[in-house]
């Protein structure tokens, strides 16, 4: 599992500074999902990033997903999802997606 949190950088006195997320903050990490996602010849779909973001919205309950507070973007690009979520919610996400893949290798062997 691949996660890069999103820093705010803020310019003080010439200096940058990172800024400090408080509790209850949301901020934004990136999750690789392509292990999740059926194998394919060409370039990724719609659909199938829609197989993983899906079940993952519906499966970790939280109420604000419409809110614009916490979201989900699929990045095709790198087979991710950018997650905006509370400290709190990613730990649910970060759950969600190590539950996945247990039931996948135990589907493979």
């Amino acid at each position: 599992m691949v996660g890069i949190a999103v820093v705010a950088l803020l310019a003080w006195g010439g200096k940058l500074m990172a800024v400090r997320q408080g509790y209850g903050a949301t901020y934004s990490m990136t999750y690789y999902v392509g292990d999740l996602l059926p194998p394919r010849s060409g370039p990724l779909t719609e659909n199938e990033m829609t197989s993983v973001v899906v079940p993952l919205k519906t499966s970790v309950p939280r109420d604000g997903w419409s809110s614009g507070e916490r979201s989900v973007t699929p990045f095709f690009l790198t087979s991710s999802v950018i997650v905006r979520d509370t400290k709190a919610g990613h730990a649910q996400i970060r759950a969600w997606l190590d539950q996945r893949r247990s039931r996948l290798k135990a589907q493979a062997n």
